[in-house]
Formats: structure tokens, sequence, C-alpha cells
């Protein structure tokens, strides 16, 4: 059975994980994004770590530091093991990702954009990313 939205989640995952190859090792583990203190692959970590949301029941509302925790478990990993990852997760989201989809497409947009735009600006700007709308302001995924 499919949910809303988990389509659309499952393709823009993917586009993520095509954003984060095209990036040196150096970028990947050490490039600007828009998100304070966290390189791409602390990003990919964090975006990961929503799949698995008993992680995050440890540190209660402390939201912020269950997020910082996936990054840091992200560091730990291979680059390899960590992309490969991401693409079971990308092919594979938990039952909880697929009800939540709906919401998690912008977390998940935003973010790819938070790279995106924290390493290259608009010229590393995936032309097949859906428009959506985002916190930061933005009326479509490159705007």
């Amino acid at each position: 059975m499919r949910f809303p939205y988990e389509d659309e989640l499952r393709a823009e995952r993917f586009r993520l994980i095509e954003t984060l190859e095209g990036l040196s090792d150096e970028e990947f583990d050490s490039g600007t994004t828009l998100c304070e203190a966290w390189s791409p692959r602390d990003v990919l970590g964090h975006v990961i770590g929503l799949d698995y949301l008993a992680t995050y029941l440890p540190y209660g509302p402390r939201i912020n530091d269950a997020n910082q925790a996936q990054a840091d478990r992200a560091r730990r990993m291979p680059r390899e093991r960590l992309m490969e990852w991401a693409r079971d997760r990308a092919a594979n989201p938990s039952l909880t990702t697929r009800l939540a989809a709906g919401v998690l497409l912008g977390d998940l947009g935003t973010h790819h954009q938070d790279i995106v735009r924290g390493s290259a600006g608009p010229a590393r700007c995936p032309t097949s990313s859906p428009p959506r709308s985002s916190a930061r302001g933005s009326s479509s995924a490159c705007g």
C-alpha cells in the first residue's frame, strides 16, 4: 500500500543522493550548508535519522539534541557506507516515514536546498526538483 506523497518522498531522497554524489569528499565532509555547523554529511545523517524515530525518544522534547546525535552518528561512518544506507532508506523508507511523507517531504526539500545553496549556490540546483514552499520563503526548490 502506498501512502500520500510516498513516491514523491522517495524521488526527492534520490535527488538528494544524486546531489551528494556530485560532491568531492572534502565538500561532503566539511562543506558549508545553510544548517549552521553542519556539513552535507551531517544533513544526510539527520535525513536518514528521521527513519528511526525511536532514536529520538531518549531526548524527549530536545529535538535539536536528537538531530545532532543523528549527525554525529553519520560522522562516524565511511562515506560509501553512509551513501549505501541513504540509498536503502530512499528505496525503503520506514513505515513512520511513509505515513508522514507529506510533512517530511517539505523538511527533505528544505535540507536538500540547505546543501545546494550552502555549497555552491543556484548553479548546482537540481533541475528536476518540484516546486514547493519552504520556511525560508522560497516559492520553488531553486527560487
